[in-house]
């Protein structure tokens, strides 16, 4: 029985070459690609444009940091128990990376996306989206804690979509699910920076799982910086010590 074919169009290598997407790393990008250049080649097959490359690096520094999130304080304690094993505590940070914190964006992506297929196949963009935000008890890339009356990332990432040409389809459906918010709830709400990342990259033409990659990608960095800062200026142990003092056992 003769082995099964599997086929890659990413990497391969021999004794001396390395080649990525049809490029040899050492020769032609070490040195000379950035890390955003060489993750969205790696991504698509394609180098990015100017204007690919400006919106995709603005989609990975939005996420990097928003200060003490409860990623960033799972990864601390992870640490501060096991500081042996860095990847244990990036890990531990990322692991929540779903609809709540981190990770919309990869569902916001999938909204705007079917929202254009439906009405590029005759719908009604208005009755679309107001079907959509009826029908979702959390709406993905709406809301958030702190932010308001508008999310300042989304803010500088619909305004650098605008610059360089993409606010096409996804942005302007966007916006109708924000005006279909107000209608079902009587106030308008904002699109959060998991909304925004969602329109940017359905805007380059990415699969909606690209949305929650960048995410991943983007705030393992983050953690990094505050793994590294733990170690100068630990707070783990004071984390601990607040939950300890105020956690009351009832029988």
């Amino acid at each position: 029985m003769s082995s099964p074919s599997l086929p890659t169009n990413i990497a391969t290598a021999d004794e001396q070459n390395i080649t990525v997407r049809g490029r040899d790393l050492t020769r032609e990008m070490m040195g000379e690609t950035s890390f955003g250049e060489f993750f969205y080649l790696h991504l698509t097959g394609e180098m990015p444009t100017e204007s690919e490359l400006r919106i995709f690096d603005t989609l990975l520094i939005t996420v990097v940091e928003h200060g003490v999130t409860p990623s960033v304080i799972a990864a601390r304690l992870t640490y501060d128990s096991a500081p042996e094993a860095v990847q244990g505590a990036v890990a531990s940070g990322l692991l929540g990376a779903g609809s709540t914190f981190l990770g919309s964006m990869e569902n916001a992506a999938e909204m705007v996306q079917e929202g254009v297929k439906r009405t590029a196949n005759g719908e009604d963009a208005t009755a679309v989206a107001l079907e959509m935000v009826e029908k979702r008890e959390r709406l993905p890339g709406f809301g958030h804690p702190l932010h308001e009356p508008t999310d300042p990332r989304t803010d500088a990432l619909f305004e650098l979509l605008e610059k360089e040409g993409f606010d096409g389809d996804y942005l302007a459906f966007m916006r109708a699910v924000q005006a279909a918010t107000e209608e079902v709830y009587g106030t308008e709400l904002l699109i959060n920076a998991t909304g925004a990342i969602g329109v940017g990259i359905s805007e380059l033409g990415l699969d909606p799982i690209v949305g929650r990659g960048i995410a991943l990608v983007a705030r393992s960095a983050g953690l990094v910086g505050h793994l590294n800062e733990e170690i100068e200026q630990p707070m783990a142990r004071d984390i601990w010590a607040v939950v300890e003092d105020n956690v009351e056992y009832q029988s």
